[in-house]
């Protein structure tokens, strides 16, 4: 909404929509079948890949107890249980946890094939595409996840399309003000102000680059 906002702002004459296909815990892969299944109904004029440092967790497969399936007071009970047995060393924390989804060559392979067939379906549909990597805010001095970015931009390289990283645009400030919660490292309002800043002309520039419409 900040972007789509601020697109209409410019006040060019065009009217301009982002359509945000963001779905809680979907895989790269998963965000691949989503497009697959909805572009031809959206009919987009140009495509952003946003990945997160959990992108690359193995597609889950549905099963767990009724009350994981029904009941959100088991699911938020449950996730307190996890975060306390980390910060006990009883379980991996959140680091540990993330660079373990790189440490299988088939699961990121599997990754990367999903961000190149995304690439391969708005190429084939003559759509601008590019890719965003969304920091981890738990950490920001002596980032951790760096070298995830740098396959990210690696496989943008290969594939001739831009990359942004966004950790440089909250770079200095305090990570919990960028929390939603003190229990909870999502970005809030604070830190999607602070993005939209670099994504602005990066989005501006692939809206009117030669490959637009």
């Amino acid at each position: 909404e900040l972007i789509q906002s601020a697109l209409n702002a410019r006040g060019d004459g065009w009217r301009y929509e982002v359509v945000n296909m963001g779905v809680g815990n979907a895989n790269t892969s998963m965000e691949q079948r989503a497009f697959e299944e909805n572009v031809a109904a959206l009919a987009p004029d140009a495509v952003v890949l946003n990945y997160f440092v959990n992108d690359a967790e193995p597609t889950p497969v549905p099963g767990g107890n009724f009350l994981s399936r029904h009941s959100y007071a088991y699911i938020f009970i449950r996730a307190r249980w996890t975060l306390l047995r980390s910060r006990l060393g009883a379980a991996p924390d959140w680091r540990q946890y993330y660079r373990s989804l790189y440490e299988d060559p088939e699961q990121w392979a599997r990754t990367d094939a999903a961000i190149r067939a995304i690439a391969r379906q708005a190429a084939d549909r003559n759509l601008p595409f590019a890719i965003v990597s969304y920091p981890e805010l738990h950490q920001l001095t002596d980032y951790p996840f760096t070298f995830i970015d740098d396959r990210l931009a690696a496989i943008a390289a290969d594939l001739r399309v831009p990359f942004l990283r966004l950790v440089d645009a909250v770079q200095g400030a305090d990570e919990p003000t960028l929390w939603v919660d003190p229990m909870d490292a999502h970005p809030n309002a604070t830190a999607n102000r602070m993005f939209v800043g670099p994504l602005l002309p990066f989005v501006t520039r692939l809206i009117e680059g030669p490959s637009a419409r």
